[in-house]
């Protein structure tokens, strides 16, 4: 099957995103940042800081599903 523009595109974020993850991760732990579970922290916090374009990968990804999966 051949990948569309868009899902090409998707596949390439997608490893920009794990890299992210990866660096924030090691960054975090270096300054000492983890999940407790406390209620002060941002584990208890609504932070949404979200991207049209992270909206759209949400929605590529839910795509992907078989709609009965979701129900």
């Amino acid at each position: 099957m051949k990948k569309t523009i868009q899902q090409d595109f998707f596949t390439r974020l997608d490893v920009i995103y794990k890299n992210m993850d990866k660096i924030w991760n090691k960054t975090a732990s270096a300054c000492g940042f983890k999940c407790t579970g406390c209620a002060e922290s941002c584990c208890e916090t609504e932070f949404y800081h979200y991207t049209y374009i992270e909206k759209d990968y949400l929605l590529f990804g839910m795509n992907t599903f078989d709609h009965e999966t979701i129900k």
